[in-house]
């Protein structure tokens, strides 16, 4: 199963091994009660959020993950697909609507070439 899925393209071998860390969390309030003891009120769902780091050593398989996320892209979402760090197989992966961010840093080679440094994409579903 890919890591990270956009557009039907698995982008797995861009993502730094070590450094995925994509989770299923529950979502809920945390309060004080008047005991001073902390609660946890769930929600009754479930939110995927998490990082990782992605490189990519061409621009033009760089220019194409850029073309792959704005096929997804809609109403300030990405539709991916990801697998999940805490939940076992065969329900381990969660496709949904995703804020995706990341800052890439455009770097040159030994040969002149422009390439995309290491950089840290952190997604946090809707």
């Amino acid at each position: 199963m890919a890591m990270l899925t956009i557009n039907g393209v698995d982008y797995s071998g861009h993502v730094i091994a070590g450094s995925y860390n994509v989770v299923k969390k529950p979502v809920g309030v945390n309060w004080t009660d008047g005991f001073k003891v902390n609660r946890f009120e769930y929600q009754g769902r479930e939110r995927v959020s998490g990082s990782f780091d992605m490189f990519f050593r061409t621009m033009a398989e760089y220019n194409a993950f850029l073309a792959d996320l704005s096929a997804v892209y809609s109403l300030g979402f990405y539709t991916i697909t990801v697998k999940l760090n805490n939940i076992a197989p065969p329900s381990d992966s969660a496709t949904g609507n995703f804020k995706f961010g990341f800052s890439p840093v455009r770097n040159i080679d030994g040969l002149r070439e422009d390439y995309i440094q290491r950089f840290t994409v952190s997604i946090e579903e809707a």
